[in-house]
Formats: C-alpha cells, structure tokens, sequence
C-alpha cells in the first residue's frame, strides 16, 4: 500500500466504473481533484496492473454535517469487486486514521448510498456514526471524531 497523488492513477483503471454510474459527472470530479493534487491511499492488484483498493482525502474545513473544525472527507473509498475478501478495506481505514491523527484533522467523515450496505456496516464497526439527515441525492453521512471533546471526558 502506498500514498500517491491520484494524478498518478489511470482514469481507465476498472474500479472507477461502479462510480461512474453512481455519480452524474464523475469524469469531470476525477479530473479536477487530479488538478489539485489530492492523495489517495492505494493498494495494488498483482504486477500493478489495476489498483485493488483506494481512499481518496479531501481536506474541509466545518461546520459541516454538526462537526466543527478540520475535516477529512473520505471522498472515495473503494475495493474493487476481484480483489474483496483480502481485507485491503480495514488496511486503506487503518491509512486513514493514520493520515487523519497525523494531519491533526478533528473529523472524519464518508458518505455513501444506503444500498451500499456491506461499506455502511464496516464504517459502523469502526466507530462511525450517522449523521441524521441525508444528503439532497440521498446518500448517508458517516462521521467519526478523530479528537476527544468535553463530553467524552
């Protein structure tokens, strides 16, 4: 597994497909956040032919979904479909928390579409939480705070 700029990652890689069809415009996303040079964590399929599993970072700053302070959206977090089972979801989390900690970032957040069940229930076994209202397209926002606050003391 390593951190790259996603610059670096092919636009024809297989596991953007299942994002395209979710995402109206996708193509026009990839490319801006390519142009501002955001970081993904990648873990990659045998001979680096395709990538296996990514998470793409995106730096925010709140109030945003009740958290305050600087938030680091998981913007893309995929395993692609031949490369499920080898636990590379829990590794590319354990990056994040990392870069999270790290980074000094308060918040970590996701979002996704409830019928993406199987994603829902590994951010939950985590330690996220739903935010309790949904985006305008209907996708769910799973936050964790990556700092202690006064009524966790």
């Amino acid at each position: 597994m390593e951190r790259v700029p996603i610059y670096q990652l092919s636009s024809e890689d297989p596991i953007w497909g299942s994002l395209r069809l979710d995402y109206p415009g996708f193509d026009d996303w990839l490319q801006k956040s390519k142009r501002e040079h955001r970081m993904a964590w990648v873990v990659w399929g045998p001979d680096r032919e395709a990538v296996a599993g990514l998470c793409l970072m995106k730096p925010e700053t709140g109030p945003e979904f009740g958290m305050e302070g600087k938030l680091l959206k998981l913007s893309s977090f995929k395993v692609s479909e031949r490369h499920r089972g080898f636990r590379y979801g829990e590794l590319l989390m354990k990056a994040a928390f990392n870069s999270g900690y790290d980074e000094g970032f308060d918040w970590i957040y996701v979002t996704a579409f409830p019928k993406q069940a199987e994603l829902i229930s590994m951010f939950e076994n985590f330690g996220f939480d739903e935010w309790p209202e949904r985006k305008t397209n209907g996708e769910l926002v799973l936050r964790k705070p990556l700092k202690a606050s006064k009524e966790d003391w």
